[in-house]
């Protein structure tokens, strides 16, 4: 879950409380965004890339198998 450290429509207790909730068999982990309010995908773009890439779309590909 990618969130904006300074984010005021989705508090960090209420993206918690969430990530707690759902069941991920294979992980999950909230990703702060030091620099951003709620659009990281904007506000901090190429750190959103980074992430989707290296992070989000490696760990996806290892787990399936490609």
């Amino acid at each position: 879950m990618f969130l904006g450290r300074h984010d005021r429509v989705v508090t960090w207790e209420v993206a918690e409380r969430y990530l707690k909730a759902l069941d991920a068999p294979r992980g999950k982990q909230l990703i702060w965004f030091e620099n951003s309010v709620h659009w990281p995908q904007v506000e901090e773009s190429q750190k959103y890339s980074d992430m989707l890439v290296h992070r989000v779309l490696a760990e996806t590909a290892e787990g399936s198998g490609q």
